[in-house]
């Protein structure tokens, strides 16, 4: 068992035992005080004799009451006393010192309801004042321990000792069990995270759980989602890792061959500083590229809360295109409302949607269209842009695949280092929309972008 089952342990058993002590110190206390009214008797027949005696007083005097204290001497009736200010019997008979301090207390408290009514005051035409009670025989007081069995047959309660030790006994085993039922789940979720810390990060625990619902097992829960996302990231970053030495390979091998002729035939060095001056610009944008990717990985985005006029950038971005789509006879058409504006990063947006159509212009044909249509889904509301092609199109099991930083499909167009999407998906996601792809009915590519719109002004 670890520290924290002992913890829980010690406090659910040190509570219970506080608990089972109070409750007895209670009923100790409670048959305490009720031990000490024992000292006067409160049964049918004392009640009468006290009844009857206090009735004589009062209407025949204390002659009448002398009478008929006489004639019960002869008979067997409860031992009243009769006492005057003094605490002596008016017979002077001897008085059990705790039964006439209960009734000199009792007599206080003769008109509360839960006071014993065989104990009685009588005040005299001569200003004295006599108590009257029958005090518990001797004999009865020195009563050994009753048997095991009450008044009418029945099973006599437990004493309480018995009745303590069992409560204890009790409080052990709860405690035991309901410090092993919380502490179990937390020692797998510590085992869990060491597995985790050393590297095993397919690490889960939500089996481990069972069926108990609580908020340990939406713990175990977030552990496995936490260590599932965990997972991706390092696979992400391990793959990206591969995918980069793998790129920067071919660049760096066709530069040091260039470098190597250099030295062998000076008298090509144009063409050969040349030939360096390509890749290094290669690599270059490579390593940028590959930043801007990481930068957007870590959350690192910059301020998202300009106003951008997204008509602009996106006429901004065709203008800075034509040079590309007059080489091919291509035609972009832009259809869009007057102005739409949205809350993100003018920079950011600018290089996404540049990445999306250089992609479409890079895959159209000769005298090609490139449809862009920009609108408003009422539902939402939010912002619907499409950039459609007419070139080859994209496999049906690879229209997701071409988001992923590094994808390259074989198509005759198809050259770069295939983390443009890749960019381009991250940035949607950072402004809190989304990007997909779908094949046209007849041929080409659609790329459609989302994201949340400003209220326009009527």
């Amino acid at each position: 068992m670890g520290r924290l089952f002992w913890k829980f342990f010690s406090f659910f058993w040190l509570t219970s035992l506080a608990s089972v002590m109070l409750v007895g110190a209670t009923v100790w206390l409670t048959q305490l005080a009720r031990e000490k009214t024992l000292a006067i008797d409160g049964s049918p027949p004392a009640f009468l004799v006290v009844l009857a005696a206090v009735s004589t007083l009062r209407h025949g005097g204390s002659s009448a009451l002398r009478d008929l204290l006489a004639e019960w001497a002869n008979r067997p009736m409860p031992p009243l006393r009769i006492v005057d200010e003094r605490g002596m019997d008016v017979l002077g008979r001897s008085v059990p010192v705790p039964a006439l301090e209960e009734a000199r207390r009792l007599v206080g408290q003769i008109d509360r309801i839960d006071i014993p009514e065989a104990v009685g005051q009588v005040r005299t035409d001569d200003g004295h004042t006599w108590i009257f009670f029958v005090p518990v025989p001797p004999e009865r007081l020195e009563m050994p321990p009753p048997p095991p069995h009450g008044p009418h047959g029945g099973p006599h309660p437990p004493p309480p000792l018995m009745l303590l030790l069992m409560s204890v006994v009790g409080g052990l085993v709860f405690a035991a069990l309901l410090a092993r039922y919380f502490s179990r789940p937390i020692r797998s979720l510590r085992s869990a995270f060491e597995a985790v810390a050393e590297g095993y990060l397919d690490t889960r625990i939500g089996e481990k759980m069972g069926k108990r619902r609580d908020e340990l097992t939406d713990l175990a829960r977030y552990f496995d989602l936490m260590a599932s996302r965990l997972q991706i990231l390092v696979e992400n970053q391990q793959r990206l890792l591969h995918d980069v030495s793998h790129e920067l390979r071919s660049p760096l091998a066709r530069l040091r061959a260039a470098i190597d002729l250099l030295q062998q035939q000076p008298e090509h060095a144009d063409r050969f500083i040349a030939r360096i001056a390509l890749e290094s610009t290669r690599i270059d944008r490579l390593v940028g590229e590959i930043l801007t990717l990481a930068r957007l990985d870590s959350g690192t985005v910059g301020h998202l809360d300009e106003q951008v006029d997204l008509v602009n950038v996106l006429t901004s971005i065709i203008d800075d295109a034509q040079f590309e789509t007059e080489a091919k006879g291509c035609v972009i058409d832009l259809k869009h409302p007057m102005s739409i504006s949205v809350t993100g990063n003018t920079e950011l947006l600018h290089r996404a949607f540049e990445n999306v159509i250089r992609n479409a212009v890079r895959h159209s044909p000769s005298v090609g269209q490139i449809i862009i249509q920009v609108q408003i889904d009422p539902p939402d509301p939010r912002l619907r842009i499409s950039v459609e092609d007419e070139g080859p199109g994209v496999p049906e099991e690879d229209l997701e695949r071409i988001f992923e930083p590094f994808v390259r499909l074989e198509t005759p167009n198809e050259h770069g280092h295939g983390l443009g999407l890749a960019i381009a998906r991250r940035i949607i996601h950072a402004h809190g929309g989304n990007i997909s792809a779908e094949r046209c009915s007849n041929r080409g590519l659609r790329v459609t972008i989302c994201l949340p719109v400003l209220p326009q002004p009527e």
